[in-house]
Parts: structure tokens; C-alpha cells; sequence
């Protein structure tokens, strides 16, 4: 019988936990580019849940005619608090990270882009649900 109780525990621990952190999340919005602020395009990012706080990210946006996916990995909350990660562009040489924070269900931060180790701040996005 104990066996039986404590099965039954952990089953439904399991699909408590499951039934929490949905399988991905979409957000949309914009993003400003510093070099031409006139330049904005809307923006989409699609999070698939990798662990705990930790997703794998996709950007979908256009620049100057050209429709990109941008993808990479994040760590954060979608809902309320700190959110960044670092995204590829599809040859995977160049790399621009995001940091920003999460307030309900809006996301206000920044990019930028990865040279010689260092960040070069690239423009602002916002996101939200």
C-alpha cells in the first residue's frame, strides 16, 4: 500500500510540474536599431522551455528587406524579472545578446552585438505577450 501512495505522489508531482511551463511562448514586438532609428521592424520571438528559466530562442525580424531568424538560447522569466541570452545570425558569425526585464508579461531591454569579447550596444527591443 505504501508503494501504491507514494507512486501516486510522484505521478502527480510529475504532471504538476509539466502542467506549469508551457512548451513554448511567443512574444511580439519591435525593436529600434542605434545607428538608424528610423529603421524600426516588428519583431517576433519564439521561446521553447529547455530547463528550468532556460529556453531556446528564436528571433524573427526583417532588416533592410531581408526576413531573418535569429536563434540562440535565453535565461529568465517570461512573466516578471531579468531575461537575457545571446542569439546567432544564420552563417553563425555574429552574435548579439539581449538583457533585459520582464514586468508583467512586458519585456523592455536592450541588444547588442559580441566584438572582440566585448558588447557593443546595438538598440533597444520591446516584447511582450
Amino acid at each position: 500500500m505504501k508503494f501504491l501512495v507514494a507512486s501516486i505522489y510522484l505521478v502527480a508531482g510529475s504532471l504538476s510540474l509539466i502542467a506549469q511551463a508551457p512548451a513554448e511562448t511567443t512574444l511580439t514586438g519591435s525593436y529600434i536599431w542605434n545607428q538608424r532609428p528610423s529603421e524600426t521592424s516588428d519583431l517576433k520571438a519564439v521561446f521553447k522551455a529547455s530547463g528550468e528559466k532556460e529556453w531556446q530562442v528564436a528571433f524573427y525580424f526583417e532588416f533592410r528587406g531581408n526576413k531573418l531568424i535569429y536563434s540562440g538560447s535565453a535565461h529568465g522569466d517570461l512573466h516578471d524579472g531579468p531575461l537575457k541570452g545571446s542569439v546567432k545570425n544564420p552563417g553563425e558569425n555574429r552574435t548579439f545578446t539581449f538583457a533585459g526585464k520582464m514586468l508583467d508579461g512586458v519585456f523592455h531591454g536592450t541588444h547588442a552585438e559580441m566584438r572582440s569579447d566585448t558588447e557593443q550596444s546595438t538598440g533597444t527591443l520591446t516584447l511582450s505577450h
